[in-house]
């Protein structure tokens, strides 16, 4: 066996290979109601270790079931840290980043949108360990929201992350190459 072959055969066990997995952060609220009038609110915050490798093809899901009627001002609005996704059922699809087909709904029925994340504003919001949703009942005439039974959200993405060669096969690598090395020596003398 050449030096050659060698140096081949420990590159490729000393390779290093990424892997990617899927990940899920998200919250849940039941029972929400609001009897004064418009303004239907709440932040709901959700703490994790926050990805160690890069992130990727993100999505947020939402589904939920309350009174939400389209055509009588039930629409709400949803930020996640600090990314607006858009004014949901106003009856207009264009004015929101979620992507279900019609953004009109029926009094308590439980409906599910979804919207694309960027991967710059997925790693934006994923960074610090903390993700806060942000739901307002916007109304500004008519009816609005008065109560949510369950609202359940997550953020949907993929973590790639760098594998770190173990010490013993670092170990194994040096006295490789000190082996070639002596050998290289003793050939010459």
């Amino acid at each position: 066996m050449n030096i050659k072959s060698v140096l081949a055969t420990l590159a490729m066990v000393t390779s290093v290979i990424g892997s990617a997995q899927a990940a899920t952060v998200g919250g849940s609220a039941a029972s929400l109601y609001s009897n004064t009038g418009p303004g239907l609110t709440f932040t709901q915050t959700v703490n994790f270790l926050p990805p160690v490798g890069s992130v990727t093809g993100g999505s947020l899901s939402i589904t939920f079931n309350g009174d939400f009627y389209t055509g009588m001002g039930e629409d709400f609005q949803i930020v996640v840290d600090g990314v607006d996704f858009g004014v949901v059922g106003n009856g207009n699809p264009l004015d929101d980043r979620f992507t279900n087909a019609s953004d009109n709904f029926d009094h308590d029925t439980t409906a599910t949108i979804t919207a694309s994340i960027m991967d710059s504003e997925l790693a934006s919001m994923l960074s610090d360990g903390s993700v806060s949703l942000f739901f307002a009942d916007i109304a500004a005439t008519g009816d609005w929201i008065d109560w949510v039974n369950t609202f359940d959200w997550q953020i949907n993405y993929t973590e790639s992350t760098q594998s770190v060669p173990e010490p013993a096969t670092l170990l194994l690598f040096g006295a490789a190459l000190a082996g070639i090395g002596a050998g290289r020596k003793r050939n010459r003398a």
